[in-house]
C-alpha cells in the first residue's frame, strides 16, 4: 500500500481527532502514516528486514535445510503448483488453500523450527502439516467482519497502535463480552490474528497483545473451554507469533485462570507474560489537571499574557513497570496511560482495517 513520510498526522476514529508529530527513533525509525489512516497515529515503517536464515548457525542451518527440501524441494514457487518429491502436499488431507505454498515460505519454516526448538525437521515438519490441515478445514482468510461483526461491536478485542518494536497492538477486554456464542468467539480471534499479519510492517512477525482485566467478574470472564481454545489456536497455528502479553489489572481471575490453564500453556509462552499496574484513578486526575492548564492558558492569551508553562503532562503506567516501556505514549490509548485519545467505532473500525491487503 503507499505511504508518504510526514513530520505530523492527524487521525480522525469515532469522534476522536488526535494531531501528533512523528519522530525518529532508535527502535521504531521512520515512522510514517498508514493507508487510510488505520486506527491510530502512524505506522512504523521498519527498514528491510535482513535474511532471517542468513543468521542460523550451521546446525540449525542443516535443520532448516532439510525441512524446506521437505516442503519445497528444489522447485518452490509462488503458487500451488510445482514439485512434490517428498510428498508432502499430497499427504495434507483437505483441498489446497489460498496460496498456501507460498504462505510456507523461509519465515514460516523459521517459526517452526523455532517453536520445537530446532529439536528436528521431522518435528516441524508434523506441526506445519496440522497447520495447514486447520487452515484447509478452518479457512482463516475466509471470515470476513460481517461474519464475526456481533463480537466486535462493543471493542472488546481490537488493534490501535504499535509497540516500541513495531509490532501491532491488540487489546483484549473482557468485561465488554457481550455474548455466548463461542465458536464465534473463536473465529473473532482468528480473524484478528490475521488481521495482526496483514498490520506487521516488513521483516516483523510478531504481535503484542494487551488484556485489560479491569473489574473482570464471573459474568465476563471467557469460560475455560473458550480461554483453552485460544491457546490452542495460538501454540498451534499461530507459533512464534507472540511478542509479548501483558495483563493490566490483574484481578481474582487471573489465579484462576493460571490454576486451570497454566498446565496447557506452553514454558515459553508464559515466560512472555508480563503484568503491569494502570492507575486509572491517576488518569483522570491527570487529564482533569490538562483541561484546567489548557483553560488557564487560553485565559492568559485573551488576557494578553504570556501562555507558559509546560505542555500535557506525560502519561503514566503502573506502580513497577508502565506500559510506556512497551509503547509509545503518542501510540498508547489515553485509558492505557498514553496520550492517543481513541475512540472505538466498530464502523470505522472495519472500514480501516479492511483496507489493509493480506500479505502472500
Amino acid at each position: 500500500p503507499p505511504s508518504s513520510a510526514s513530520s505530523s498526522s492527524s487521525t480522525v476514529v469515532g469522534t476522536a481527532t488526535t494531531t501528533t508529530t512523528t519522530t525518529t527513533t532508535t527502535s521504531v525509525p521512520n515512522l510514517t502514516r498508514l493507508p487510510d489512516v488505520f486506527l491510530t497515529t502512524v505506522r512504523p515503517a521498519l527498514d528491510a528486514a535482513p535474511d532471517p536464515v542468513a543468521a542460523l548457525g550451521e546446525a540449525h542451518l542443516a535443520v532448516f535445510d532439510e525441512l524446506k527440501a521437505t516442503v519445497h524441494g528444489t522447485a518452490a514457487t509462488a503458487d500451488d503448483a510445482g514439485a512434490d518429491a517428498s510428498g508432502f502436499w499430497a499427504s495434507l488431507k483437505g483441498d489446497p488453500y489460498n496460496g498456501e505454498r507460498a504462505w510456507a515460505d523461509d519465515r514460516c519454516l523459521l517459526r517452526y523450527l523455532r517453536a520445537t526448538k530446532f529439536h528436528s525437521a521431522r518435528a516441524a515438519r508434523d506441526r506445519l502439516a496440522a497447520t495447514l490441515e486447520w487452515r484447509r478445514s478452518y479457512r482463516p482468510l475466509d471470515i470476513t467482519a460481517a461474519d464475526i461483526y456481533p463480537e466486535a461491536v462493543t471493542g472488546k478485542q481490537h488493534f490501535t497502535g504499535f509497540d516500541r518494536g513495531g509490532r501491532p497492538v491488540l487489546y483484549l477486554v473482557p468485561r465488554l463480552e457481550n455474548t455466548k456464542t463461542y465458536e464465534r468467539q473463536l473465529r473473532y480471534v482468528v480473524f484478528n490474528l490475521e488481521c495482526a499479519i496483514r498490520l506487521m510492517p516488513p521483516g516483523i512477525e510478531q504481535v503484542t497483545i494487551v488484556v485489560d482485566f479491569e473489574d473482570l467478574n464471573v459474568f465476563s470472564a471467557p469460560p475455560p473451554g473458550v480461554s483453552k481454545g485460544f491457546l490452542d489456536i495460538v501454540a498451534n497455528h499461530y507459533p512464534e507469533r507472540l511478542a509479548r502479553g501483558i495483563i493490566v489489572n490483574p484481578s481474582w481471575y487471573l489465579g484462576f485462570f493460571f490454576r486451570v490453564l497454566g498446565p496447557f500453556m506452553d514454558p515459553a509462552t508464559k515466560a512472555k507474560v508480563l503484568f503491569v499496574t494502570v492507575d486509572r484513578k491517576k488518569i483522570a486526575q491527570q487529564q482533569q489537571q490538562q483541561q484546567h492548564q489548557k483553560a488557564m492558558r487560553k485565559k492568559k492569551d485573551a488576557d494578553g499574557e504570556d501562555g507558559g508553562g509546560a505542555d500535557a503532562v506525560a502519561g503514566t503506567g503502573g506502580w513497577t513497570t508502565s506500559l510506556e516501556e512497551h509503547v509509545d505514549p503518542d501510540q498508547l490509548p489515553i485509558e492505557f496511560g498514553g496520550t492517543f485519545q481513541y475512540k472505538f467505532d466498530v464502523d470505522e473500525y472495519f472500514k480501516h482495517i479492511s483496507a489493509v491487503e493480506v500479505k502472500a
